[in-house]
């Protein structure tokens, strides 16, 4: 009999030297190798975009920072905020979805993040 492999329902993407996500970027995964610190800008949180979500795996001790768009906001922050983890940890994750034209919303974490 055949061995099946199960292939993963998400995409990973990798931005390992920072960067700026784009909304193709949106619905995957974002690898970080955060041996040192990483800034990685967020796109646009447009209307059309509204329900679309990025997961943020941080690999390593540096920080990492995820910059708003413009005057977009993230959770309770002011307009262009940015989320960044609080801690050294190796391994965290974060979850941001865009809940309406001009914000992002923290989901899913794992670890210290807060917004500024």
């Amino acid at each position: 009999m055949a061995k099946r492999t199960k292939e993963s329902k998400y995409r990973v993407v990798s931005y390992d030297s920072g960067g700026t996500l784009d909304e193709n970027d949106l619905g995957k995964i974002v690898t970080i190798d955060s041996t040192a610190n990483q800034t990685i800008n967020l796109p646009a949180a447009r209307a059309d975009l509204v329900g679309e979500w990025v997961r943020f795996l941080k690999q390593g001790p540096g920080y990492v920072y995820l910059p708003a768009d413009g005057t977009d906001v993230i959770g309770d922050s002011n307009s262009g905020a940015t989320a960044q983890n609080e801690t050294t940890e190796t391994y965290t994750f974060l979850e941001l979805i865009i809940t309406s034209e001009g914000r992002w919303d923290l989901g899913a974490t794992l670890g210290a993040w807060y917004t500024s």
